[in-house]
């Protein structure tokens, strides 16, 4: 999947929360108009009921960050433990989108190396 880079793509992409039945989340992303069968897709290969969440409009800067704002809680892959923080920190389905561009997520990273 090719994803666009700055702000104008944050408009074509969401980003997901699916929790299964044992609590973990999924934080993914996919194109809007494409979200449903990402989830059917994705529903295929786990025995466990798919719930969404949250969606927030994104890019793939975005979801980079919140992996790593998550990475403490990492499980596997783009799997998560579920905290209730992960609800705060997102935007709620009517608020604004969750923006990065490149630029803003090297900064977020270089800070995060000061602070280690």
């Amino acid at each position: 999947m090719k994803y666009m880079i700055g702000e104008e793509s944050s408009n074509k992409f969401v980003i997901y929360f699916l929790q299964v039945e044992t609590g973990e989340v999924k934080i993914g992303i996919a194109r809007e108009h494409k979200l449903k069968r990402r989830i059917a897709d994705l529903q295929i290969g786990n025995h466990q009921e798919l719930k969404l969440l949250r969606t927030v409009k994104g890019s793939i800067y975005a979801e980079f960050w919140l992996h790593r704002k998550f990475r403490k809680l990492h499980i596997r892959g783009e799997w998560f433990k579920y905290t209730e923080d992960m609800m705060k920190i997102v935007p709620p389905l009517d608020g604004p989108s969750l923006r990065l561009t490149h630029s803003q997520l090297q900064s977020f990273l270089e800070m995060e190396k000061i602070h280690q």
